[in-house]
Order: C-alpha cells, then sequence, then structure tokens
C-alpha cells in the first residue's frame, strides 16, 4: 500500500507521519510505503498512477483542496483520497470529487486509523476485481472481468475492454505481457500464444485453430490448442 501525503506544513507533517507509523504496527495490512510531497504542484505534475491512497491538506500553497481534486480528477477517477480541513465546509463541496473522507484538523490518531482501515478495506476488496492502467498519462481501472484480451504490440500493451453500452474500449501503455500474465491468469485468462491473453468468457467464435472476439480472430498456437479447448469447455460448462 503506498500513501502520499501532500502537505507543507512542517509541524503536521511530523505529526501525520508518527501516526501512520503507529498504524502501520497495529493494521493486519501489509506495511504501507509513505510518500512525502511539500509541494501539490510536484505532485500533480509528476503523478503517473501508482498511488493508492492520498492524504493531502485542504490549504495547500498553490491551490485549495477542492482545486486540488479537480485537477487530479482529470488523471484519476477513484483513487481514494482523504483530505486534512478546518471546517466542515470543504466537504460539501468535495463530493463532486468523489473524496473518501475528511478529517478535521487537529487531527485526531483514532479518527485517521479508522479513515485508514476503511481505506484499506476498499483497496482490497477493489483490487481483487480491477486492474490499473496507465493510458496517455490518465489512470484507467477497468473491471478486469470486462478485460476481453490483451495484446503485445511492440513494447506496448493493448487492452480491449468491452464496455457496459456494448462498445469496446482500447487502452495502450507501455508493458511486457509476461509482466501482466501472472495476474491475469489468476483471473482465469488464457495464454493462447506469445502476443495474446485471452478471457474465454467473452469469445464469440471458437474453432481448433483460432478463438475471435467479435471482429478480431486470434490464432491459437499450435501446442495450446488441445488446453485451450479443456479451458474453454470449463469456462463454458459444456463438451468440447
Amino acid at each position: 500500500m503506498r500513501i502520499a501525503l501532500v502537505e507543507s506544513n512542517k509541524q503536521l507533517i511530523k505529526t501525520i507521519h508518527r501516526y501512520l507509523d503507529t498504524w502501520s504496527t497495529l493494521s493486519q495490512y501489509e506495511k504501507p510505503t509513505f510518500l512525502q510531497f511539500a509541494d501539490e504542484l510536484q505532485f500533480l505534475s509528476g503523478y503517473y498512477g501508482s498511488i493508492d491512497l492520498i492524504v493531502a491538506d485542504v490549504q495547500l500553497p498553490h491551490m485549495d483542496g477542492i482545486e486540488f481534486m479537480r485537477r487530479l480528477r482529470v488523471y484519476d477517477r477513484d483513487t481514494p483520497v482523504i483530505l486534512l480541513s478546518d471546517n466542515g465546509e470543504a466537504a460539501r463541496l468535495g463530493y463532486r470529487y468523489n473524496v473518501f473522507d475528511y478529517l478535521l484538523k487537529p487531527v485526531d490518531a483514532n479518527e485517521l486509523f479508522y479513515s485508514l482501515q476503511r481505506a484499506a478495506a476498499h483497496l482490497r476488496s477493489r483490487s481483487s476485481s480491477r486492474h490499473t492502467i496507465l493510458c496517455e498519462g490518465i489512470v484507467r481501472r477497468p473491471t478486469i472481468q470486462n478485460i476481453m484480451y490483451i495484446e503485445v504490440l511492440g513494447h506496448f500493451l493493448l487492452y480491449h475492454v468491452a464496455e457496459e453500452d456494448g462498445r469496446e474500449q482500447i487502452y495502450k501503455t507501455k508493458g511486457q505481457l509476461k509482466t501482466v500474465e501472472p495476474e491475469f491468469l489468476r483471473q482465469g485468462f488464457f495464454r493462447v500464444n506469445r502476443s495474446f491473453l485471452v478471457n474465454g468468457s467473452h469469445a464469440t467464435r471458437l474453432t481448433r485453430e483460432s478463438v475471435s472476439f467479435g471482429q478480431q480472430q486470434i490464432v491459437i498456437a499450435r501446442s495450446k490448442r488441445v488446453s485451450f479447448r479443456t479451458y474453454m469447455a470449463e469456462k463454458l460448462n459444456i463438451d468440447l
């Protein structure tokens, strides 16, 4: 769990770090990594989506917390954010930006612990069903079971995602298939050849040599054909 603290007040930084260290010893979740940012512009300009939780002050050097949230949500729609505020007014304004929680300053340790526990539980439940993709500088987290297949193209991965309205969305990001393969195999995908990981639940046509997803026909490697038919039979609960 990677926690970013966006805060410029040195005394509050020390307090929050002390609370975070205490929480990490009490929590049943894996020990978190803390990243400190005194400048919100530096944080936003270098943001690349590998943060699990953000703790930020409403009163920042260059903007208020609501403007910070507005800019953050351009790149990342749903990473949990806990805002620290002197009053409750920001809470009313922040709902539009999907703020996870608000804590009044001075921050109470028990209230922070409770908020962190809720955030950790939220992240754990979400991580089992979503995959994080950095696509053109924007963080995407599609539901894994909505991903039809993943293909490698040069130094890029292309995620083909079935949207709720029936359209296909393609997310392109730098990466290697072997890096993401273990996660997707655990989620019920199958590596049909050197370039494709597929989710058999979305297949529209199956032959001895290939599997189709709409208009996309993917060749099954000769060495994979028998095991893939067994995989598809289990997926569809039929004999093939």
